[in-house]
């Protein structure tokens, strides 16, 4: 799906990534009901703010995927739930 799709779907809530990341982003609600994209790492780690340059090719990309957080393998990776 395109990231104007996915964008959508994460506004309700669910998190996407791209086809092959082990890590996802999440929309997050911030101050005054504004809401931020956030990146959770493979690593666990959560990045909010300083996105690198190549963000935009990623918002390009047709390969994002709907995932389930609740579900990793011992690799690391979430279940995928949707995708097209």
């Amino acid at each position: 799906m395109t990231f104007n799709e996915a964008a959508k779907i994460a506004n309700e809530g669910k998190k996407i990534r791209r086809k092959n990341w082990k890590g996802y982003w999440y929309l997050k609600e911030g101050r005054m009901f504004n809401k931020y994209w956030v990146m959770h790492l493979s690593s666990g780690k959560e990045i909010s703010k300083n996105f690198s340059n190549a963000t935009i090719f990623n918002c390009l990309a047709e390969d994002w995927e709907v995932v389930d957080d609740t579900v990793e393998s011992p690799a690391g990776e979430y279940t995928v739930v949707n995708s097209k």
